[in-house]
């Protein structure tokens, strides 16, 4: 159309680029099929308007007790990273349905058995999640968020 014009590939690029990460809610710890307790961990990147998409970077998801049998022993129970720097290793992680990226975490301390059947009321964890990724300026950027997991009861 006369008079329009394509957006630079940096305004584009700066426009889709995540701006935040969010530990989506349907994260959850269940069991796997040897019966373990593991964290499945759904993480959402948005941009600057909120909307949800891929990117390609380099995610860090760590677990830690804060409450519950021999809280404090550890810091960190659970830490995983996984590589989404690729476009094949993104497109296998991602979730389309729910617009996240998908690991599961397996598997866990035995402690974290009281979380999935809430046997120990007080038991609760925290959830950090970090995804590190370049700008359209190239600059490395890490976007970060926590979540707080409590036994359901």
């Amino acid at each position: 159309i006369e008079g329009e014009s394509l957006p630079s590939v940096s305004a584009a690029a700066s426009m889709l680029a995540p701006v935040r990460l969010r530990i989506h809610p349907l994260s959850r710890l269940e069991r796997d099929e040897l019966g373990r307790a593991q964290l499945v961990l759904q993480m959402e990147l948005l941009d600057a308007a909120g909307h949800s998409g891929k990117w390609l970077g380099r995610a860090t998801v760590a677990i830690e007790r804060l409450a519950g049998p021999s809280a404090g022993e550890a810091t960190t129970d659970a830490a995983r990273r996984f590589n989404l720097t690729t476009p094949q290793n993104s497109n296998a992680r991602f979730d389309w349905i729910t617009r996240t990226y998908v690991r599961r975490i397996a598997p866990l301390p035995t402690w974290y058995d009281t979380l999935v059947d809430g046997s120990e009321r007080d038991a609760t964890a925290r959830v950090r999640c970090t995804f590190t990724l370049l700008d359209a300026q190239g600059t490395a950027r890490t976007l970060e968020d926590t979540a707080v997991l409590r036994a359901f009861r």
